[in-house]
């Protein structure tokens, strides 16, 4: 995961994130791509007010 990496632990990274979503105008470009992990991605998406997951749980259950 680049963002855990970022924070100098090594996580496997299982999804991958678009910086700028299609929805509003981004690609699929490599420099509009990012690696994570579930839980970055999860927070990320939860700081957007976008997220829920797809085990029914948002941002405060990742948060924790």
């Amino acid at each position: 995961c680049e963002r855990c990496l970022e924070e100098g632990r090594a996580v496997t990274a299982t999804l991958v994130h678009h910086k700028k979503p299609i929805a509003e105008g981004g690609t699929n470009e490599t420099d509009n791509l990012q690696s994570l992990c579930n839980r970055c991605h999860g927070l990320i998406h939860g700081e957007r007010g976008d997220y829920t997951g797809k085990q029914g749980w948002g941002y405060q259950h990742l948060k924790k």
